[in-house]
């Protein structure tokens, strides 16, 4: 009951969020026989319903004259509006329509009396490159180029390409007229709409490379995103209440931007409701989102990664930490969630840090003895603590060498010395570690000063005895941890408890955090945010982010996780 309540509460927040932005009317107008019409390029936000409304016409009127808006429209498309009797008894216009019908059939008479051969139309696919095209039509990929004025074998989504016969061979003395393309979401409509300045952010806020990329946005210029999350609501007996969860966070996160004054618009897609799921792509108004969030899995997001990269709409990827190789080959993609290797990074950090300000005498590297589970964080542990020049003894056993191994931890710190030994387990297995926080409790007894460092996953061990993370003094490097004593925090929880009757669970946590910073680099810069080479450090709700590119040509990639210590006194801070 809860779900339901709470997705109908999400379903009236939407209609706050979402906008209908007014149509601008053209004074174009060309006659088609004895019909007067106006000649309107479709714009971006632009509706039937909106465009009804700026002509004084029905809906009805708009599709009876134009069969293809039945299916939704698409920017950049030519619609042939009705002029009503009022409007109609002003000048005539010229039969613009005819003119250009007859300028492009001289165009094509001329390029088939150049030519003297029949070409095929293609619509390029989102997953298909040139290379794909020459092998479905047998034709090389030097003659479509030549063909069609390439310049470059990247293509765009929904490019109109001519397709030549087998026989086709360029030659350099004809002269091709190039063909239409029709506009993709990537591309601005400069010849409808006056492009507005655009100022270039200074060198002190971006790398030399990106810079020239990342530009201010339009004051005024609104902001649409889509989420692509499996909610399962074609059976709302079966509702997934973590991504509704994730979605109700979100819309808080939104709804603050546009109390701020920025226009935002959130399009939700559910994706168990398409099959296969890149067909979403062609869904009507899909085109119209400047950014992706979703899907949640690394294995469906790989069905947008290509549509991303060709159209230059930045993919979010929400909460699969196992999606960052994505973002090697992909400059537009967006990895949130810090993989393994930046939180075992991160906790050496911090152990460094630690070591210096503590002046710390000792570092043990403490490990499970034979065992392949923990190999990947052992060996990486050992890299980095080498990499910083952090000296340190390791101590490996099995866990049946437990009750022996007390001696061998003890005479490895100095007792008698008030500075402070650290120990790092980099280990996941709940009953070594458990052995090992009791025989470093036993080393405190005589006197040694023991600060732990451990992994993210000991906070979800049951059996472990806590009391002892506090004697110890644990450190961990988390992906995830709520602050319930920050103010910003407790605002949530307020908003979050009025609005939808219940608990945010982490996935809401998640979804306000990572729309709230999002939303505030496209406030700033529109979606060419994501050209930066690195985002200024937050500090959310729950997580961190410090957006990082390894390279000109990868995508971004979080780096940051929260640091938590637990206190002698039974509290946990995060520290910086």
């Amino acid at each position: 009951m809860r779900i339901v309540y709470l997705f109908v509460l999400i379903l009236f927040t939407l209609t706050d969020i979402y906008g209908q932005d007014a149509s601008k009317i053209t004074t174009e107008k060309v006659k088609v026989g004895d019909n007067l019409y106006y000649a309107h390029t479709v714009r971006k936000k632009e509706t039937l319903y909106s465009l009804s409304k700026a002509y004084n016409v029905t809906i009805e009127e708009i599709v009876k004259h134009n069969r293809a808006a039945e299916s939704g429209l698409k920017t950049g498309t030519i619609l042939y509006i009705p002029v009503n009797e009022a409007d109609s008894a002003l000048q005539e216009p010229a039969p613009a329509q005819e003119i250009a019908v007859k300028q492009m059939q001289a165009t094509e008479q001329k390029s088939k009396k150049q030519t003297n051969k029949k070409y095929k139309k293609h619509t390029v696919k989102w997953y298909e490159d040139i290379t794909d095209i020459s092998e479905k039509y047998g034709v090389s990929v030097e003659a479509i180029m030549a063909l069609n004025n390439l310049k470059s074998s990247k293509l765009k989504t929904r490019q109109s390409l001519l397709i030549p016969d087998k026989e086709y061979v360029p030659q350099d003395n004809i002269i091709i007229p190039k063909p239409f393309v029709e506009p993709s979401p990537a591309d601005k409509d400069t010849t409808t709409v006056e492009k507005p300045e655009e100022k270039v952010i200074t060198a002190d806020t971006l790398q030399p490379a990106a810079e020239s990329k990342v530009k201010f946005r339009k004051k005024d210029e609104p902001v649409e995103i889509a989420y692509i999350l499996p909610f399962g609501s074609v059976d709302t007996s079966r509702i997934n209440s973590n991504f509704m969860d994730f979605y109700a966070g979100s819309l808080l996160a939104a709804n603050d931007m546009k109390n701020s004054g920025v226009p935002v618009k959130i399009n939700v897609y559910d994706q168990s409701e398409y099959n296969p799921l890149h067909s979403l792509i062609d869904s009507p108004g899909f085109s119209n989102n400047q950014l992706i969030v979703g899907p949640a899995r690394a294995k469906m997001i790989t069905a947008f990664t290509g549509y991303s990269q060709n159209a230059g709409i930045p993919l979010v990827s929400p909460l699969d930490n196992t999606a960052e190789s994505m973002a090697d080959e992909n400059p537009y993609f967006i990895q949130m969630p810090a993989n393994t290797l930046s939180q075992i990074g991160n906790t050496v950090d911090l152990l460094d840090k630690y070591r210096t300000e503590h002046n710390s005498s000792t570092v043990l590297l403490i490990c499970e003895k034979g065992t392949a589970g923990d190999s990947i964080y052992v060996n990486n542990a050992k890299k980095l603590l080498e990499e910083r020049g952090i000296d340190y003894k390791t101590i490996s056993y099995g866990i049946l060498e437990g009750r022996q191994i007390y001696g061998r931890i003890l005479s490895s710190v100095d007792t008698l010395s008030e500075n402070e030994h650290i120990a790092l387990v980099p280990s996941n297995s709940e009953a070594f570690v458990s052995d090992v926080v009791r025989n470093l409790d036993l080393c405190r007894k005589p006197g040694a000063n023991i600060t732990l460092f451990g992994l993210p996953k000991w906070r979800n061990f049951e059996t472990i005895n806590v009391e002892l993370f506090h004697k110890l003094k644990l450190h961990i490097s988390l992906p995830y941890f709520v602050d319930y004593s920050n103010q910003q925090t407790i605002r949530f929880l307020q908003q979050y408890r009025a609005l939808y009757g219940t608990e945010p669970t982490p996935y809401a946590y998640q979804g306000y955090d990572i729309t709230k910073y999002i939303l505030k680099e496209m406030a700033l810069y529109g979606n060419s945010f994501v050209h930066s080479t690195e985002l200024e450090h937050a500090r959310m709700l729950q997580s961190d982010f410090r957006l990082k590119k390894d390279s000109e040509q990868s995508g971004l990639k979080n780096r940051a996780t929260r640091n938590i210590v637990y206190n002698p006194d039974y509290t946990i801070s995060v520290i910086d």
